[in-house]
């Protein structure tokens, strides 16, 4: 099997994979950086020298994920994101904020097993192939481009000033949300140069400690509001009628990923989804204190 069709990877890893040329695992990339002689990537003897060596530096910019959702009807997760600067990096912008679904121990999918008739290593003896392998810190989604979001920050921006993006993850059922962390990562972004585009600073939180879980019925919501979408299915224009105007509109498709995002809103809702491949979606309408899931297929 090899990692492209891996079921631990989803299309944004694997475009970064493509990007930075992976040639095999176990790798790692400590900031994104390379020493002054030898490769971005490194084996896992490296890392941490590397990590050590990267502690010593400036991190510039405090990152801050805020205002945690988890509807656990719709299974939809949202926040926000926010980077605050204490100094200027000399070489700075322009900067990308990336914000990460991480998944903890996932077991399933076969590993192999360079340690089988290595003496006393803990995979000592397990087989060629490890079957039901847990797998720690399994990055299940990039939301937005798999580079990150750009916008967000300004090339110069201001010391002490908030920057901040809102994001959306419907989490599939297949995830278990008690394992779940969000992953936000301020990085340098050069067209045309991967050298170049190294991570100031990142953060890590779990969704269990930071998250208000919204337990209302969808379908009591969607009454409330007033939301109602045809044709379902649809080919070309996804049509719905609402009650209350909300604060954003998006699509997104079972991998979580957001593939259409804020079409004028009016009572009348107009999407044309005829770009969309076939499959099922869902509509997700964000209001001040709530969020309503429609799911429609398109042919």
């Amino acid at each position: 099997m090899g990692w492209i069709e891996n079921p631990l990877m989803n299309d944004q890893s694997s475009a970064l994979w493509e990007d930075f040329n992976v040639f095999g695992q176990p790798l790692g990339m400590i900031a994104r950086t390379a020493p002054a002689s030898g490769s971005l990537l490194v084996t896992h003897g490296q890392w941490e020298g590397r990590i050590q060596s990267e502690t010593t530096k400036p991190y510039y910019a405090h990152l801050e994920t805020k205002n945690v959702e988890f509807d656990d009807q719709a299974r939809t997760i949202n926040f926000n994101a926010e980077v605050i600067f204490d100094e200027i990096p000399l070489d700075g912008g322009p900067y990308r904020l990336s914000a990460i679904i991480l998944e903890d121990s996932v077991t399933g999918v076969r590993q192999h097993n360079y340690y089988n008739d290595v003496v006393g290593h803990p995979h000592e003896g397990l087989g060629d192939i490890i079957w039901n392998y847990t797998h720690r810190n399994v990055t299940r989604a990039i939301l937005d481009d798999h580079w990150g979001t750009a916008s967000v920050v300004p090339d110069i921006p201001n010391i002490g000033e908030s920057y901040t993006q809102s994001y959306s993850y419907i989490l599939p059922e297949e995830y278990d949300e008690n394992q779940i962390s969000i992953i936000l990562l301020l990085t340098q972004h050069v067209e045309g140069d991967l050298q170049k585009r190294k991570v100031f600073n990142a953060s890590k939180v779990n969704l269990t400690d930071v998250v208000e879980v919204i337990s209302s019925s969808n379908e009591v919501l969607k009454e409330e509001y007033g939301v109602v979408i045809y044709p379902n299915p649809v080919q070309n224009v996804l049509n719905a009628t609402l009650d209350k105007l909300p604060e954003s509109v998006r699509i997104i498709n079972l991998k979580g990923q957001e593939v259409i995002n804020n079409p004028e809103v009016s009572q009348t809702l107009n999407v044309d989804v005829s770009a969309l491949h076939s499959g099922q979606y869902y509509l997700l309408l964000k209001y001040e204190n709530e969020s309503v899931i429609q799911v429609f297929s398109k042919h």
